[in-house]
């Protein structure tokens, strides 16, 4: 007989059990619940409740935090309205205020009213094409570029 520990002897319960070991253990409480709580501690349920109870508390954070950022949006979606009128685009000060700011920070003159007429006109996209976008004539007047000397080159 092999002795190998894969047959089917391997599953058959020992057969020289002494019944008074067993009457003593099931009388006893406290063999009992020794007894017990060691089988239910080869059984795994402790690790078992632990475990499904911090994945619970996994969840139970991922979806508060997800339900805080969803209000977070709303709140910040209103307030980017406030920011929104507080910009005064609609204001023809508004174009007056962006050509100074402009003219100021490059030197070059900028048209308030080709700003003001091209926002009003045809929208937001217009003025600022107008501003100094592509495919438009812009409202600042470019400077000239300096000429190069015949016979002089940047390249050394």
């Amino acid at each position: 007989m092999s002795t190998s520990g894969f047959g089917p002897q391997d599953t058959i319960p020992p057969t020289d059990v002494k019944v008074t070991d067993v009457t003593e253990q099931e009388t006893d409480p406290r063999k009992r619940a020794q007894l017990e709580a060691l089988g239910q501690k080869d059984a795994g349920w402790f690790g078992n409740i632990w475990s499904h109870f911090w994945a619970a508390v996994y969840d139970g954070v991922g979806y508060l935090l997800s339900q805080f950022a969803s209000a977070l949006d709303e709140v910040l979606a209103f307030v980017g309205k406030f920011f929104l009128l507080g910009q005064g685009e609609k204001n023809a000060s508004f174009y007056d205020l962006s050509a100074t700011i402009l003219e100021d920070l490059t030197g070059v003159k900028v048209d308030a009213d080709a700003l003001k007429q091209s926002a009003f006109g045809s929208g937001r996209l217009a003025a600022m094409q107008t501003f100094g976008g592509e495919n438009q004539r812009p409202a600042i007047s470019k400077p000239a570029m300096p000429r190069q000397r015949k016979g002089s080159s940047d390249s050394s």
